[in-house]
C-alpha cells in the first residue's frame, strides 16, 4: 500500500510496496514516480493518477512490472481518492495485489483446455474417417444381402444368411451409435418439447422389451402414471431406449423395472436393474464416449460404450437432469427429470417417412451416383428387384451424361463424398442445372464429420446414413418417387 500527494509525490509506503518497487523507504518517500521508474512506466501511472484526481473515483486495473525486479510480476491496482472528512480530495492512495501465481495458473488452465480441445477434435475427425470408411463396405453387403434373400428364400442356404444378417444389424447398430453422437455434437438434432402423456411411451417400451427381458430370464415392469411431461417425444424416447437397453444389458437376474415419481413441479422417470451397479467414484466416467465397466475383452454384445454418452447429450439439449444411484452388486437407478405440464397436446400426424414401405412393385427411373462399383451395383441390384428402372454413374460428368441418354430421373441417391473431391450436392445441383429442378434427391452419406454432416443438411436434400437398410431405404425411395409424382401432377 502507499499514498500520494496531489503533487504525485509519494507520502506513504509499506514494506511491500517497498519490496516491491525494489527502493529504501528513505528514497520512496518525497519522491515522484518519474524518479523511481523508467519514463514509460512512470507516464503510464501518472497518467492514472490524474484520472483519479480529476474524477474523484476510484479505478482497478492490471499492470505488470519488472525491470527492477528479477522476474516480471502481474499486479491488481486499486486507486482511489484519498479525502478529508469534508470531502475535499489531498491525495490518493493505492494498493496492489500480486496476481502473478493466480494468472499462471489461469494460463495453464487455458493450455490444457486448448490441448484437451485439440485431442477431441482429432478424434472426432478419426472416427467420422473410420466410419465412413467402414460403412462402405457394410452397405455394399447389405445391399447385396437383401438381394440374396429374395432369391433365396427356400434354399438350404437360407438359415446361414438369416445369421449373417443378424451379424451385420449388429454392426450397423455400432456404426449408428458413432453416428447419433456426431450428429448431437454437430448442432444437426433440434428438440421440438410438446406437452406428452408418459403412459403411452411406457407402454410401447414394454410391447418392445418386456419379451426380450423374458428371452434372457428376466422381469420388466412398468409402473403406471397419469403425468404429462413437456419434452420431445422422439429424444425422451431414445433416452429411454438407452437407458432400457443398458439395464438389460448389465443385468443377469432379477430385472428392470420403468416408472415415475413426482417431486414438485418435475417428473422423474427412472428406470431401475438389479444389475451389477457402478461404483460411486465411477459415476461420472459412465456417462463419456466409449467408457465401459466389466468389458475389458469388448464384447460386442455389450455395446460400444456410446449409450450413455448419447443420454447424456440429450439431456443437454433437452435441458433434462441426468442422475444415478448405484452400488456395485446391488444394482443402478437412472433418473431422467422432465418438467410437468397441465394437458397433452395432439399428436403430431404421422409423416409418411415413418410408414411401412408400401409393398407393391416400384416404378419410375432412378439415378445412383457413387464412385464406388460394388455400392453401385448392389443398390441397382436391388432398385431393380423393386421394379424401378435403375441408371447409374461414378462422378458428375458420367450422370450428366447418363440423363442426357436415358432422361429425366424421378429421383436421385447420391453418394457424398465422389472421387477427385466431388460430392453428391455437385452432382444433384448438375442435374438440375441442366434438366429440371424439382427432382427429389437423397444425399447416402457415411461420414461422421460434424461439419460435413451440416454441410449434407445445409443442403436441402433428404440425407440417409449408411449403412441403410432395405426397408429404410424403400421407404426414401417411395417417398422421392410419389413426391416427383405430386410436382408433375400440379
Amino acid at each position: 500500500m502507499y499514498a500520494k500527494d496531489l503533487e504525485g509525490r509519494y507520502v506513504l509506503v509499506n514494506s511491500n510496496a517497498l519490496q516491491v518497487m525494489g527502493v529504501t523507504r528513505e528514497t520512496a518517500v518525497g519522491a515522484f514516480d518519474r524518479d523511481l521508474f523508467p519514463p514509460e512506466v512512470s507516464a503510464h501511472v501518472e497518467a492514472i493518477d490524474q484520472q483519479v484526481l480529476r474524477t474523484g473515483e476510484s479505478t482497478v486495473f492490471g499492470e505488470e512490472i519488472g525491470g527492477f525486479l528479477q522476474n516480471r510480476h502481474l499486479f491488481l491496482t486499486t486507486k482511489a481518492p484519498l479525502c478529508r472528512p469534508s470531502g475535499e480530495i489531498i491525495g490518493l492512495v493505492g494498493i496492489s495485489r500480486d496476481v502473478t501465481k493466480v494468472k499462471r495458473v489461469e494460463e495453464s488452465l487455458r493450455t490444457a483446455k486448448t490441448e484437451a480441445d485439440r485431442a477431441n477434435l482429432a478424434k472426432s475427425k478419426f472416427l467420422a474417417a473410420a466410419s465412413h470408411d467402414l460403412r462402405q463396405p457394410v452397405q455394399s453387403l447389405m445391399l447385396f444381402m437383401e438381394v440374396l434373400k429374395g432369391l433365396l428364400t427356400v434354399h438350404p442356404a437360407a438359415t446361414t444368411l438369416a445369421l449373417m444378417e443378424q451379424s451385420l444389424d449388429a454392426l450397423r447398430l455400432l456404426l449408428d451409435s458413432l453416428l447419433d453422437v456426431s450428429r448431437l455434437d454437430s448442432g444437426l438434432v433440434v428438440a421440438n418439447p410438446i406437452a406428452m402423456p408418459v403412459q403411452p411411451l411406457l407402454e410401447r417400451l414394454q410391447t418392445e422389451y418386456g419379451p426380450r427381458a423374458a428371452a434372457g430370464g428376466l422381469e420388466y415392469r412398468t409402473l403406471r402414471t397419469e403425468a404429462v411431461v413437456r419434452s420431445d417425444p422422439t429424444l425422451l424416447e431414445r433416452m429411454l431406449r438407452n437407458l432400457i437397453e443398458n439395464a438389460l444389458r448389465y443385468t443377469a437376474r432379477g430385472g428392470v423395472l420403468v416408472g415415475c415419481r413426482r417431486r414438485g413441479e418435475e417428473l422423474l422417470i427412472e428406470v431401475v436393474d438389479t444389475g451389477v451397479g457402478v461404483p460411486a467414484e465411477r459415476h461420472a466416467e459412465i456417462f463419456e464416449d466409449f467408457f465401459q465397466i466389466g468389458n475389458p475383452e469388448r464384447d460386442r454384445t455389450k455395446g460400444l460404450g456410446l449409450g450413455l454418452a448419447v443420454v447424456r447429450r440429450l439431456g443437454r439439449l433437452l435441458g433434462h437432469e441426468i442422475t444415478v444411484r448405484s452400488r456395485p452388486g446391488t444394482g443402478s437407478i437412472f433418473s431422467v427429470k422432465v418438467p410437468l405440464v397441465a394437458d397433452a397436446e395432439p399428436a403430431a400426424p404421422a409423416r409418411r417417412d415413418a410408414d411401412e414401405p408400401n409393398g407393391n412393385g416400384g416404378s419410375g427411373l432412378i439415378l445412383v451416383v457413387d464412385d464406388e462399383a460394388m455400392i453401385r451395383a448392389g443398390l441397382q441390384a436391388l432398385l431393380e428387384g423393386w421394379g424401378y428402372e435403375v441408371i447409374t454413374a461414378g462422378s458428375v460428368d458420367e450422370a450428366i451424361s447418363c440423363v442426357e441418354r436415358a432422361g429425366r430421373p424421378d429421383s436421385i441417391l447420391a453418394d457424398y463424398r465422389l472421387r477427385a473431391g466431388e460430392t453428391g450436392h455437385d452432382a444433384i445441383r448438375a442435374i438440375h442445372d441442366r434438366f429440371d429442378p424439382a427432382v427429389p434427391a437423397a444425399i447416402i452419406t457415411g461420414d461422421t464429420d460434424p461439419e460435413r454432416l451440416t454441410e449434407a443438411h445445409a443442403g436441402g436434400f433428404l440425407l440417409i446414413h449408411k449403412p441403410v437398410g432395405a426397408s429404410d431405404l424403400r421407404r426414401s425411395v417411395e417417398h422421392m418417387v410419389a413426391e416427383a409424382n405430386t410436382r408433375l401432377r400440379a
